[in-house]
């Protein structure tokens, strides 16, 4: 029979109507079964693959068995209408034919081509889209980090690593995604392992599915996570992503709202949006863990890029050794397993500030009255939370926890303004002492008419001020630098250069 309708020995009716809808069907259901088969099986490039050319040549033999079959059966009936018979029926179904064969070949190129060209990136040239990752075991086998792209092998040897650390208790996630597949068998291990994941840069796409694993999650204040549907050779897919997402126990509106970003682009909530949608358990900072985001045996480059992507990418022109030095010892310190809160605060006290502080008293009148407003808010930001925040960053500096409390926008703020100074290149005279005088003066007077005299006294000798004087001190400061902000630009800037210049010389 099935020789027969090969050589179009059936009739048209027959064969068009019947026998080709049947194939048509098998072709259709096969294929189905192929995919079936797969779906339940562990992520394989090969065998994903093994089934794209399996469900292809079944699609591609199905549509050339009935073509030729029933094209044949169709000459055959165009012969017979020769002899009194009905051609016209054999024609159309030829054109039917041949419109199904332009079909075929369209969507060969268009869904074929794609997967097949993207299953052969996956088996054989390990998926070079996407790119290396990297693991490592810190701080005595307790964490653990995993970076880079999730492609194929990278659950395997996670599972070795883990079995390595039997302490293990957090793992690092920093990936901007990769193979659902490879991320869903990473879960596996987490939830197995009943490990606390934590993202300290970014984990965004497939990286998500395994952050949300774990029943503890936590995220470094300013780290973020990244959420859009799965996309295979151009093909996208919200189901994929729904379900280990909401399997994790994560909001079914969050969950909603991810998977409806498209492949092509993506989601990143706010930290508000991540708690409430039981995304994330804590937002820790940055002395919690130790620092990670460049992965495993990063080599002395990729700090000096990191720091070249920051404001002080400007030390590398004006002080080349310095900036050399702020890389290096960044790098020794992320390969101790020094907390990122830890390098920050180091890398501060060591090198940035005593570089700024020589900087700052040449700074122009614009630049020190700006700081002189900076100073004033940020400490004002601090004593609405913590007097004694306020009091300790008064007198001693900030580190990272402070600089945390100080938000966003006070942040950027500085950043900015040590941009400017970074950028300045005047060598203004020393400040003129009658102008000083004025100044300091006017501000005392300033003070004077809010505070009482014992009270503008605090600034005297800051080492006995006691606790419950903390709040009264961090309000003085606040007036004080208003007080210089308002004054003349030549006053203020000559007053601000002068206290950064004692400052500066205090410490030496």
């Amino acid at each position: 029979m099935l020789i027969r309708f090969w050589r179009g020995g059936f009739s048209l009716v027959l064969s068009f109507w019947v026998i080709a809808p049947l194939v048509a069907a098998l072709a259709f259901a096969l294929p189905e079964g192929v995919g079936y088969l797969v779906q339940g099986q562990d992520f394989n490039p090969a065998l994903i693959l093994a089934a794209i050319v399996a469900i292809w040549a079944i699609v591609v033999f199905a549509q050339l068995y009935l073509t030729v079959g029933v094209w044949r059966s169709a000459v055959h009936h165009r012969r017979d209408s020769m002899i009194g018979k009905r051609g016209l029926w054999g024609v159309a179904a030829q054109a039917v034919l041949f419109v199904a064969a332009l079909n075929l070949l369209r969507v060969f190129v268009l869904t074929a081509v794609p997967e097949l060209t993207e299953g052969t990136r996956m088996a054989f040239l390990d998926d070079p889209a996407l790119p290396p990752y990297s693991m490592r075991l810190m701080r005595d086998g307790t964490e653990a980090e995993i970076a880079g792209g999730f492609k194929y092998g990278l659950a395997r040897d996670a599972e070795a690593l883990f079995a390595s650390a039997p302490r293990l208790r957090v793992v690092h996630l920093n990936s901007a995604g990769g193979r659902l597949g490879e991320a869903i068998k990473l879960a596996r291990l987490i939830r197995a392992r009943d490990l606390v994941t934590y993202t300290s840069v970014a984990c965004a796409s497939a990286c998500t599915i395994a952050y949300a694993a774990a029943r503890e999650r936590h995220l470094e204040a300013g780290a973020r996570l990244g959420f859009h549907r799965s996309i295979f050779a151009g093909n996208e897919n919200a189901g994929e992503m729904r379900r280990p997402l909401l399997a994790a126990g994560i909001e079914p509106s969050f969950v909603e709202r991810a998977v409806a970003q498209p492949a092509s682009s993506i989601w990143y909530p706010t930290d508000a949006e991540l708690t409430s949608g039981r995304v994330v358990s804590a937002i820790v900072d940055s002395y919690r863990y130790a620092a990670s985001g460049f992965g495993g045996r990063a080599p002395l480059a990729v700090f000096k890029t990191a720091l070249r992507q920051s404001p002080l990418a400007l030390l590398e022109t004006s002080d080349p050794q310095l900036f050399d030095e702020m890389a290096e010892l960044y790098w020794r310190r992320y390969v101790e397993d020094r907390s990122a809160g830890e390098i920050e605060d180091e890398l501060r006290v060591t090198k940035i500030s005593p570089f700024i502080a020589k900087r700052l008293p040449q700074a122009d009148d614009d630049i020190q009255v700006d700081y002189a407003r900076l100073y004033a808010d940020q400490y004002a930001a601090l004593e609405a939370r913590d007097p004694a925040a306020c009091f300790t960053f008064a007198t001693k500096g900030g580190d990272a926890r402070l600089a945390a409390l100080l938000g966003a926008e006070l942040q950027q703020r500085e950043l900015a303004l040590t941009d400017r100074v970074l950028r300045s290149t005047g060598a203004r005279p020393p400040p003129q002492p009658a102008i000083v005088q004025l100044a300091n003066t006017a501000v005392l007077e300033a003070l004077s008419a809010q505070f009482d005299a014992p009270t503008v006294n605090l600034f005297a000798d800051p080492s006995k001020v006691q606790p419950r004087q903390y709040d009264l001190f961090c309000r003085v400061a606040i007036a004080r630098f208003r007080a210089i902000a308002a004054l003349p630009e030549r006053q203020a800037g000559e007053l601000m250069s002068s206290l950064f210049g004692t400052a500066k010389s205090a410490k030496r």
